[in-house]
């Protein structure tokens, strides 16, 4: 919607593999967003991924990823590489956000749970 309202001056979009990030070029983007994508199962793009969103962000930019709180908790999930961005200064962590109601997964099995929440993570580029 936003993009046919012309609220976007450049938008990429894309439901391809992590790699088609590397065509787009360093400090492009004011805003990256991902909603659904990481953390879902060891298959899904994760932490790893974050240094080349870090790098198509502009600085003082934000990479906010939507996901299933339920999600976030699981245990393949590297939250050291994001500790390491945070400690060479790439990246801050801002306040989660949390919005009830989030949809369910039917493909890995959550149909038959409560609906859960979403869990929103907001990052500042800070380089």
């Amino acid at each position: 919607v936003a993009k046919e309202k012309g609220c976007y001056k450049s938008i990429f979009l894309t439901k391809g593999p992590p790699s088609d990030m590397d065509l787009l070029f360093d400090n492009t983007y004011d805003l990256v967003v991902s909603a659904g994508t990481f953390f879902v199962t060891k298959s899904h793009p994760g932490t790893e991924f974050f240094a080349q969103l870090v790098r198509v962000t502009r600085k003082s930019g934000h990479i906010c990823v939507v996901t299933n709180e339920q999600y976030v908790v699981c245990d393949f999930i590297r939250w050291d590489v994001i500790d390491d961005l945070e400690t060479r200064g790439d990246l801050a962590r801002c306040p989660d956000k949390k919005v009830p109601g989030y949809r369910l997964n039917k493909n890995i099995g959550d149909e038959d749970a409560v609906v859960p929440n979403a869990e929103i993570l907001i990052y500042r580029v800070l380089q």
